[in-house]
């Protein structure tokens, strides 16, 4: 195996239940309704500091901040990302993010800001969102001007929850990545949340996706031979070796190689695991794999809808049967695509691999209840409300 092939592999692991969440927030001025100037978030992380282990600097700014339980880091455009260490507690997940969100409520209120849960900034367009002056940010930006049309909204106007699961060995891995990009149009379809966009009534159920898919083909979307009979660690590996690399970390310092595919970035810098994290970062699919399986299907939500998120994809992707039921139901990357655009076009009639969606995330709930303990079906009922209303998050 190559190397990138031989990292996948080292993330099998016996734990079981277990799920890693994100959650990116947008942190916006009340009276103009743009998010908070870098300089400011900059002023809460340093107020936050000392709760806080370890602070990380670039350039000479404070960009994170890390604990035991979470980690801080900004996105492009300002986004507030707090990640949690894996737990298969969704009462510890709760704790933990409101020990986190707290304190950054309360900063952003001192400064006349709200902390705001949408997939896609509802205010503002992105051109009047100033990027953080991050060189890995400004490279990126760069690329995307000529890759798509909808780049520099991904990077400074979106913001999602991530959600990651692990695998116990390379069967295990291949069911669930093809079972998470199966189950992606309607996960993104449960968990749409972005009423407005850029000032604007948004009528895009899957806004987000659609930004995404105009971001850069080459790294984004299903990974090429997601239903092939070798699908594995390896064919992902070299579905990544042969993208383009954007730019490369050598020595702290980021370095623009956009004449380079990931395979050839490698063989110059060296495997070293910090290159090799590096570049599955820079890939954008769906199902995002690092040495664990990343689901990116969700906008950003407020809570309860966060525990309730991880606690569906933590009763759906541990359990066999469910996986069975899910890969039964295509083995077709195209079908995947169309279940997008039938869902972003009829919503809730829409046709989803020979079903209704009602009729799918009827039984994807049926299956998830019956898996779930006491804990998580207390935190996933938010959730099971809106199923059964027919309703999405931001209807109430």
């Amino acid at each position: 195996m190559t190397p990138i092939a031989e990292f996948i592999q080292s993330g099998e692991t016996d734990a079981t239940g277990r799920v890693g969440v994100e959650v990116e927030h947008f942190l916006l001025d009340r009276a103009s309704g743009r998010p908070l100037p870098a300089q400011s978030v900059e002023q809460i992380l340093e107020e936050l500091k000392p709760e806080y282990e370890q602070a990380f600097h670039e350039d000479g700014q404070l960009i994170a901040l890390q604990n035991d339980r979470a980690l801080i880091t900004l996105e492009p455009g300002s986004q507030f990302e707090v990640s949690f260490l894996y737990t298969a507690d969704m009462d510890q997940l709760a704790d933990w993010y409101e020990e986190a969100m707290d304190p950054v409520r309360r900063l952003a209120a001192g400064r006349q800001a709200d902390v705001v849960w949408s997939g896609g900034l509802p205010s503002v367009p992105a051109d009047q969102v100033h990027r953080i002056a991050k060189h890995r940010y400004q490279y990126m930006e760069a690329w995307f001007a000529h890759t798509g049309t909808r780049g520099h909204e991904m990077m400074k106007a979106t913001a999602s929850i991530h959600v990651s699961i692990d695998y116990a060995g390379e069967e295990d891995f291949v069911r669930k990545v093809r079972a998470a990009n199966i189950l992606h149009p309607l996960l993104a379809f449960l968990m749409s949340n972005t009423p407005d966009y850029a000032g604007r009534e948004n009528r895009d159920i899957l806004l987000r996706d659609s930004i995404w898919s105009h971001t850069d083909p080459a790294r984004t979307g299903i990974p090429s031979g997601l239903f092939s009979p070798d699908f594995g660690y390896q064919a992902y590996a070299h579905w990544l070796e042969n993208i383009p690399v954007i730019l490369m970390m050598d020595q702290d310092v980021f370095i623009s190689e956009p004449g380079l595919t990931v395979k050839q970035a490698g063989e110059k810098y060296g495997w070293t695991r910090a290159h090799i994290q590096h570049l599955l970062s820079m890939a954008f699919p769906d199902v995002r794999v690092k040495n664990f399986i990343e689901i990116r299907s969700a906008d950003s939500v407020a809570p309860p809808y966060i525990t309730a998120y991880a606690a569906l994809i933590r009763s759906v992707f541990y359990n066999e049967d469910t996986l069975d039921w899910i890969l039964s139901l295509t083995d077709c990357e195209e079908d995947i695509r169309e279940a997008k655009s039938s869902l972003r076009i009829i919503d809730w009639q829409a046709q989803v691999y020979g079903q209704t969606v009602t009729e799918l995330l009827d039984e994807l709930d049926r299956r998830a209840r019956a898996a779930m303990n006491r804990t998580d079906l207390k935190h996933y009922a938010a959730l099971q409300r809106n199923i059964a209303a027919r309703r999405h998050i931001y209807q109430g």
